[in-house]
Order: structure tokens, then sequence, then C-alpha cells
């Protein structure tokens, strides 16, 4: 292990992500699905803990 941080997702592209699926369902007009966002809920929240778990070594 080195002593360099693990890549992390660049905050720039997430909110431009984010603004993007809200300008799209804006345009749909249809309620957002839960189930991805149940995924990415979860996604990042094993990322979390794996940077957490790699941070303690």
């Amino acid at each position: 292990m080195t002593g360099r941080p693990p890549p992390v997702a660049d905050p720039n592209i997430v909110t431009a992500g984010l603004t993007y699926r809200r300008v799209n369902s804006k345009r749909k007009k249809e309620p957002m699905p839960v189930v991805p966002l149940l995924i990415v809920i979860a996604f990042v929240a094993v990322i979390v803990l794996l940077t957490m778990h790699l941070w303690q070594w």
C-alpha cells in the first residue's frame, strides 16, 4: 500500500450528472425510479466503507 489516497469520483462530474438528471426528469415529467437511486446509494456506501477501511492501514 502506498501513501496515495484511493481514487475518488470527481465532484464536478457528479454535480453535472445530477443536474443533467434533474433537467431530464423535468422535461419528461416522470417520477425518478427508486431502484437506480438505491443502487447508487449502495455503491457510494461501499466506496466510502472501502476507503475508510483502506485509510486504517
